[in-house]
């Protein structure tokens, strides 16, 4: 009998943390998924056209572009910052 052993991941919103910036609780949200412990020291994260060390400061640098080229800001409460 062959066993498979699967991996399974479900989608969460992140939204900003109480007295925290975007950029903290985005930074904060991505070191958890990172943590060595859970991945093995790295060997589960990858990334794809982009570097797992400086993706929080894209994320921001993304959402900063994104409200100066629409002027859309999104309510501090609703505003999903990663899933």
């Amino acid at each position: 009998m062959e066993v498979w052993i699967i991996a399974t991941t479900r989608l969460i919103k992140r939204h900003i943390g109480k007295g925290k910036s975007i950029a903290h609780s985005v930074s904060e949200c991505l070191d958890y998924g990172k943590n060595p412990v859970k991945t093995e020291n790295g060997d589960y994260v990858c990334s794809y056209a982009c570097d797992p060390r400086t993706i929080d400061a894209l994320f921001v640098l993304q959402k900063e572009k994104y409200n100066a080229l629409t002027g859309r800001v999104q309510n501090q409460e609703k505003n999903v910052l990663v899933y």
